[in-house]
């Protein structure tokens, strides 16, 4: 019997919807199976966290204090790209800040339910499975084989770099954006199979939002774009003219676009108020030395201890201790290249990753800590505004999304060969892999002791108005800031962990902060030791405008109590161990 009319094309459109779902399952699958690797790289954070921070150090606590701000501007009409909350009276400029603000914005459910603290590690496990899918869901887009783009994902989302900057950097986690700028620079520049202006129209939405998540990875990617298109050139003479057109036409609509949603926003950071003009870190400060290519850090889960002592001399930081490949990977690849020349996505691939991986090492070449008289091209960029304050090394995160684009290349190219082959794959795979696992957990920090404060106190500093705390708010110690911002910016102070013009982030920064820096013992006895001294630290308090101090409890408060009692005669009102002095511009006894 014949098939009746419209069987074959109903049958088509069943094989289509079948085809949808087995790629949507698969993805799903891909996105648990990341998420779980998250989770165990994360767990005691996770299981506590409102008690605990996912890293190290005093960042986080300074990004739980952005993470806080945006759905307070937004819904406290207050500004969303200024802020006199912290460094009062002038303020700072929030995008010179790396203010996440577009993750406030997303966490802000999370954040109003359960805090900041809370939303801080929701978002740095979330950039983590999300950035791995991203480059999964990109790599699979390029390459065209699943299994392969799990691997190239997982190595991507889970590298060195990111593993690296989970130690506190939340900003740099988020590198959605890199993946989902390969896919639209492919389907522009080499498939060119869907509307120009529609692809423009969403690489111009993808450039703002990054905007308003960290310039400094937009700007990395794009100067890797800038590198993968030259490449492209290149290998692709023969079709350049024939291209080039629907390229510009959708470049030129991706920078309308983000003109038109970000525009503002850049306009505001280069001409408004608090523009910061020094260099934010020193250049050349954070690079990639190149036995970090070859040699663990403590990163790793396998370290020898003799390896360790040799990258523990590596310029910087752990944090920024992100370009281990190994040797095994580094193998593979370079095979890979020799192997695959004749493809033009491996010759663009490994230009790319090569020149990126050249300018991660920095203006020269530093070898344990030690700088060679060998300058590299990133030495131009030294006097150029914006350019000269991104941190060459970490390039490394562009470089790892190339060697996942290599690896599931190599395992499509694999795929055909008999079983033999794979198994030696495997074994060769699975040794380079082994190599990159990170040492697990990844750390985690409690709480300080100052960031809790009984319901009391909080009370009474929700009467507002400009608050010192003792310690002063610092890149050192900013646990104020994480005690402001769980308040609802109640009231202001002064300094803070913020970059601005007039707000160097170090302590001592101002007077008020050489008063109240932990050690500085001998100012405060000074100011204690005679009538004069005493009446100058009141004059300064009262020019400073402050109404109100707080000893946040934790180490040292004890210290601080007893000075500010001393000096402003009177006893302080004590919550919990927090003690709190008001009207401190008002009437002080004996003064």
């Amino acid at each position: 019997m014949a098939p009746g009319p419209g069987t074959a094309s109903q049958r088509d459109r069943g094989e289509s919807r079948a085809r949808f779902r087995g790629r949507w399952r698969a993805h799903v699958l891909v996105a648990v199976g990341y998420a779980l690797l998250a989770f165990i790289c994360f767990a005691p954070a996770l299981l506590d966290p409102a008690h605990r921070f996912i890293g190290v150090g005093t960042d986080p606590l300074e990004k739980m204090w952005f993470l806080e701000w945006a759905p307070f501007a937004l819904t406290h009409h207050q500004p969303l790209l200024a802020s006199t909350a912290i460094n009062y009276p002038s303020g700072i400029n929030m995008m010179w800040n790396n203010s996440t603000l577009l993750l406030g914005v997303v966490l802000s459910p999370v954040t109003a339910l359960f805090g900041p603290v809370v939303a801080y590690n929701v978002c740095m496990y979330l950039a983590v499975v999300a950035s791995a899918w991203c480059g999964y869901w990109a790599i699979r887009r390029v390459v065209g084989h699943t299994a392969g783009s799990v691997a190239g994902g997982l190595l991507y989302g889970f590298s060195p770099y990111m593993m690296g900057q989970s130690l506190g950097h939340l900003t740099l986690l988020v590198m959605v954006f890199p993946p989902i700028v390969l896919v639209l620079f492919h389907e522009i520049v080499v498939l060119q199979r869907r509307r120009w202006w529609v692809l423009g129209s969403l690489l111009g939405v993808a450039t703002a939002a990054q905007i308003f998540i960290s310039e400094e990875v937009l700007a990395s990617t794009a100067i890797a774009v800038a590198i993968g298109l030259l490449a492209v050139a290149l290998v692709n003479r023969d079709r350049l003219s024939a291209r080039i057109g629907y390229v510009l036409r959708a470049s030129l609509v991706g920078l309308g676009v983000a003109a038109v949603l970000a525009g503002w926003a850049l306009w505001y950071q280069f001409t408004g108020p608090n523009q910061v003009h020094q260099t934010l870190q020193a250049f050349g400060g954070f690079v990639t030395d190149p036995l970090g290519l070859v040699i663990p850090t403590a990163n790793q889960l396998i370290a020898p201890p003799f390896l360790v002592a040799v990258s523990e001399h590596f310029r910087g930081n752990l944090a920024e201790w992100d370009a281990y490949l190994g040797l095994p990977l580094l193998g593979v690849l370079a095979w890979a290249v020799w192997r695959y020349r004749r493809s033009r996505l491996m010759q663009v691939v490994a230009a790319t990753a090569v020149v990126v991986a050249i300018l991660s090492i920095g203006p020269h070449v530093v070898i344990r800590g030690h700088q060679l008289p060998i300058p590299l091209p990133w030495l131009l960029t030294e006097n150029i505004p914006v350019l000269k304050n991104l941190l060459p090394n970490r390039f490394m995160g562009e470089v790892f999304l190339l060697a996942g684009i290599a690896i599931a290349y190599v395992i499509a190219q694999l795929t055909p060969l008999p079983l033999t082959a794979h198994w030696r794959a495997g074994a060769v795979a699975l040794a380079a892999i082994l190599l990159l696992v990170p040492a697990l957990p990844r750390p985690s920090t409690p709480l300080p002791a100052g960031a809790t404060v009984p319901e009391q106190a909080r009370d009474v500093l929700d009467a507002g108005g400009l608050v010192l705390p003792s310690p002063f708010a610092t890149t050192n110690d900013p646990t104020a800031m994480l005690v402001q911002a769980e308040n609802d910016f109640a009231f202001s102070m002064p300094g803070g962990y913020a970059y601005a013009p007039n707000l160097p982030p170090v302590a001592g920064a101002s007077a008020l902060a050489q008063l109240d820096a932990p050690g500085a013992g001998r100012l405060r006895a000074a100011a204690l030791a005679s009538a004069n001294g005493r009446m100058e630290a009141l004059s300064l308090l009262r020019a400073s405008h402050v109404q109100t101090i707080v000893v946040l409890a934790g180490s040292g408060e004890s210290e601080f109590q007893v000075f500010w009692t001393a000096l402003l005669a009177r006893p302080p009102a004590v919550y919990g161990g927090v003690a709190i002095w008001t009207g401190v511009t008002g009437p002080v006894a004996g003064s």
